[in-house]
């Protein structure tokens, strides 16, 4: 009964990136995650079609880009030499020589008003090892950030997507496979950074 007055599960992109919930992005450092973020939002910018031939739902509509990595040049630089329309790539850049630190509630009213403003279709954060000065192994600590990304994202109805690093993969042994599936337990930290997650995405 009551699932007859839940509203549907709307998608990013159908499968993959469902709105108003977390999605977690893992790979190992250097597999380009951002690369792929990136992309995704030109997809959406442009109206081009998801790597799997899907329509883009809201084609033209903007994206906001955190990068917490302190390296917005690069993500310029990308956009650029793409050719995406940045009048629709909102970034959320350092203040001075502060990096975003959602741990500070400051930093929270700050991309909440963006969120807000802009009406963003996606929302990537990059990446979420660099966001809080808090640790990603303290459920607690874990927990309260997830939460208010889960929460606005909920509230605002936004794709919201998490860039996370995996663990590193140690072959071994000579003639391992190049490539192994990556499972739950690869990501780093606290068990509660995939619970909260809705779509977990490893590259």
């Amino acid at each position: 009964d009551l699932a007859q007055d839940l509203p549907p599960i709307t998608w990013v992109w159908p499968g993959w990136i469902p709105c108003g919930m977390l999605t977690l992005f893992g790979a190992v450092p250097g597999a380009g995650k951002s690369l792929v973020a990136l992309d995704l939002c030109r997809r959406i910018i442009h109206g081009e079609a998801f790597p799997d031939g899907t329509p883009v739902a809201t084609p033209g509509a903007p994206v906001l880009y955190v990068d917490a990595d302190a390296v917005p040049q690069i993500t310029i630089a990308r956009a650029a030499h793409w050719q995406m329309d940045t009048r629709r790539l909102y970034p959320m850049l350092p203040e001075g020589d502060a990096l975003p630190d959602f741990g500070q509630d400051a930093d929270r009213d700050r991309l909440v008003e963006m969120v807000y403003t802009v009406k963003p279709a996606l929302v990537i954060i990059d990446s979420l090892s660099s966001v809080s000065s808090k640790s990603k192994n303290t459920v607690e600590d874990v927990r309260t950030l997830l939460g208010f990304f889960s929460n606005l994202a909920r509230e605002s109805g936004v794709g919201l997507v998490l860039i996370y690093h995996v663990r590193k993969r140690n072959p071994g042994r000579l003639n391992a496979p190049q490539f192994t599936p990556i499972t739950l337990d690869d990501f780093r930290g606290s068990g509660h950074i995939v619970a909260l997650a809705r779509s977990v995405l490893g590259l």
